[in-house]
């Protein structure tokens, strides 16, 4: 289970966001987790605004070095009535083990959608068009290093994560156009976590603090 409140209430000037989430490893059959995403602007728009995604998660190792899985998401927006506006989408992605300590994986975003917007009489179609993202990572007992690149956009991000003494996390990285930092602190089955991003694009220094339990 995590939360990832950039969300409990911290965030930059501009967004704030909520993430939830719980999870259920494979037991046989498919590992699945749900998922609820919550963006919105501080700013004042003169209206109540934020974009929502609830979406299924499931996954499974389907040989030894090959792993499959697929989102399945509802997303919307809150808008002030009579405007609405809602959609589905499905992602898909794969991670091939090209030894017990380096993968490859690739994910297709929106591969398919379905996006509506009403002003309560009208409406129209909006046709996502699909993203893919396709990363490379390292690991070992102590140490991740990974990265990865979007597809058509060619933005990317890499970042590495050191464990001192199976208790503290430090983290740094690069994400598409800012630096960021993290530390994590863990506990028996929870874990904490901070991380200070800055984005020319967002606005500035962004802070994310996240908790995570396992069972």
């Amino acid at each position: 289970m995590g939360l990832n409140p950039e969300s409990l209430g911290f965030s930059g000037s501009n967004i704030t966001g909520t993430i939830i989430s719980f999870g259920v490893p494979d037991k046989g059959m498919w590992a699945s987790a749900l998922y609820y995403s919550r963006i919105s602007p501080d700013e004042e728009l003169g209206m109540r605004y934020s974009e929502n995604v609830l979406a299924y998660s499931m996954g499974k190792v389907l040989f030894s070095n090959l792993s499959v899985g697929m989102n399945i998401k509802r997303m919307w927006a809150i808008l002030p009535s009579p405007y609405n506006s809602e959609g589905f989408g499905i992602d898909f992605g794969v991670i091939f083990k090209i030894t017990p300590q380096v993968k490859i994986g690739a994910v297709v975003y929106n591969i398919y959608n379905n996006m509506s917007w009403s002003d309560g009489t009208e409406s129209y179609d909006e046709l996502i068009t699909p993203n893919i993202k396709v990363g490379l990572s390292y690991q070992s007992e102590n140490l991740v290093v990974s990265g990865n690149v979007s597809i058509p956009s060619l933005s990317f991000q890499v970042g590495g994560e050191y464990l001192f003494k199976k208790v503290i996390y430090v983290r740094l990285g690069w994400n598409m156009d800012s630096p960021t930092f993290g530390l994590g602190f863990k506990k028996d089955n929870i874990v904490i976590d901070y991380a200070l991003l800055y984005s020319l694009n967002l606005g500035g220094f962004h802070h994310r603090v996240g908790l995570s339990m396992s069972f």
